[in-house]
């Protein structure tokens, strides 16, 4: 749980890349005995596609414009 807190304050600083190595590695040393820290790892990841999907629109310019 330390390394999902250390992802957690890396996302609220702008940190992306760092908070997604993080949530990919505690997401890989999981078991199947820690459900719960399974999905906050995932929901982490998520939040942190979606900052990234975000990024992209930004740079493309709103899409829904073109249409």
């Amino acid at each position: 749980m330390q390394e999902i807190n250390k992802a957690f304050k890396l996302f609220d600083e702008g940190e992306y890349k760092q908070a997604e190595k993080i949530y990919l590695a505690c997401l890989n040393g999981l078991t199947d005995e820690q459900p719960n820290l399974y999905k906050v790892a995932l929901n982490g990841l998520g939040y942190v596609m979606l900052q990234a999907i975000k990024g992209s629109i930004k740079k493309q310019g709103n899409i829904l414009k073109k249409y």
